[in-house]
C-alpha cells in the first residue's frame, strides 16, 4: 500500500460561518452551520441549496436515502427532517437549561440517534425507528450512569459510529458507551484517554471494522499538549490501548478512517492542519497547516473537509 504524503486542498464553499458538521451521500453535501441556516451542495455542479432557521446553531447533521437531517444545539433543541425539495419539518423538540445536543448518526435508512450532555444522571440520547420522521428519548434506565458534567464535544459530528448491529458513543470524561443490539442495551468503558479539565476528553472516535477503531483527544485550548490523547481498539471497543504518546500531532476534532486501507491510514484535521498515520496510529506526519473542523471520505484517495468559514475537497496522494 503506497503511503499518504500529501494533500491537495481546493475550496468550494466560503462564507463568514463555522462549519462543524458535514453528511454525504450520492452527491450531496449537507451541512450545519452556526448561523442559523443549513446548506446541501452538490459535489458534481457545486449548486447550493440553503434553508434558513432563525435563532439555531447546527453541529450535527445526518443523511438517509429519503431525507436530510439536523440536530441543533440546545434549548430549545430541535431536530429538522428536510426532503429533496428543501421542505422541513421539526420531528423532536426538546427544551431545559441543561439540553445540549453534540451529535447525530444513521446506522441505516431507519435507524438513527442522537447524543446529547448529561441530563438528569445520564447522557442525552434520542433515537428513531423509521428514518428520523419520529423520534423518542431514552430513558436513563436504559443507559448507564452517566458523571455530572458529562458530555461530549460537538466538535466534529464523529462522537456516535457503528458497525453492524453494534454503537459506540464517545464522552467528554474518555468514556465509550457501546451496544451490541441496535442501542437496546448498554455498557459503559474508561478508556485511557486523560481527563484532567473540562478540555479533555474524546473529541473524536472513528471505526475501520466491527473490531478495530480509534478515538482521539486532546484540549484545544492547548493544542500542542500531546500526551495520553489517542487509544485504539481491536476487540470492539472492550479494550482501549493508548498509542503515540508524546509523538503524534497534538489535538484534532476529527479522526477518520481512509477508505480500503486495511485500517493502517488514518487522517486527522483540526485548525492547527492535517496528519497522516500510515501505519494504524502509531505514527503521525503533518501534511498541511490548513485548519478544518471535520472530514469524510468518500474514497480511498477523495475527502470533503468543512471549518471556520469553509468547505472544501482533499485530494490524498
Amino acid at each position: 500500500m503506497k503511503p499518504i504524503t500529501t494533500v491537495k486542498v481546493s475550496e468550494l464553499y466560503k462564507d463568514s460561518v463555522s462549519i462543524r458538521a458535514i453528511s454525504i451521500k450520492d452527491q450531496q453535501l449537507f451541512f450545519g452551520t452556526s448561523k442559523a441556516y443549513v446548506g446541501i451542495l452538490d459535489l458534481k455542479t457545486h449548486q447550493l441549496d440553503t434553508l434558513a432557521f432563525p435563532g439555531q446553531a447546527f453541529r450535527a447533521t445526518a443523511i438517509n436515502s429519503n431525507s436530510y437531517l439536523a440536530l441543533s444545539l440546545n434549548n430549545p433543541a430541535q431536530l429538522l427532517r428536510i426532503d429533496s425539495q428543501m421542505n422541513s419539518e421539526l420531528v423532536y423538540t426538546e427544551t431545559g437549561e441543561a439540553v445540549f445536543y453534540d451529535a447525530l448518526h444513521f446506522i441505516d435508512d431507519q435507524v438513527g440517534f442522537g447524543l446529547g450532555d448529561n441530563y438528569d444522571g445520564c447522557m442525552s440520547v434520542v433515537s428513531t425507528t423509521d428514518g428520523g420522521r419520529s423520534w423518542i428519548k431514552l430513558n436513563c434506565e436504559m443507559l448507564p450512569e452517566s458523571t455530572i458534567g458529562e458530555g461530549a464535544f460537538a466538535a466534529s459530528n464523529t462522537n456516535i459510529e457503528s458497525y453492524g448491529s453494534t454503537i459506540w458513543m464517545a464522552t467528554t470524561m474518555g468514556k465509550v458507551y457501546r451496544s451490541e443490539d441496535f442501542g437496546a442495551h448498554w455498557t459503559a468503558v474508561q478508556s485511557p484517554l486523560v481527563d484532567e479539565s473540562a478540555t479533555h476528553g474524546i473529541y473524536s472516535m472513528d471505526f475501520y471494522d466491527q473490531q478495530r477503531g480509534i478515538i482521539y483527544g486532546g484540549d484545544y485550548t492547548n493544542p500542542q499538549y500531546n500526551k495520553n490523547n489517542i487509544a485504539v481498539t481491536s476487540d470492539g471497543g472492550q479494550h482501549w490501548k493508548l498509542i503515540a504518546d508524546g509523538t503524534n500531532q497534538g489535538y484534532k476534532s476529527c479522526v477518520q478512517y481512509v477508505p480500503n486501507s486495511k485500517g493502517q491510514q488514518i487522517i486527522v484535521v483540526g485548525f492547527t492542519g492535517i496528519a497522516v498515520s500510515n501505519d494504524s496510529g502509531n505514527k503521525w506526519i503533518p501534511l498541511s497547516d490548513e485548519g478544518f473542523y471535520t472530514i469524510r471520505f468518500v474514497d480511498e484517495s477523495t475527502a470533503y473537509a468543512a471549518g471556520n468559514g469553509r468547505i472544501a475537497k482533499l485530494e490524498f496522494n
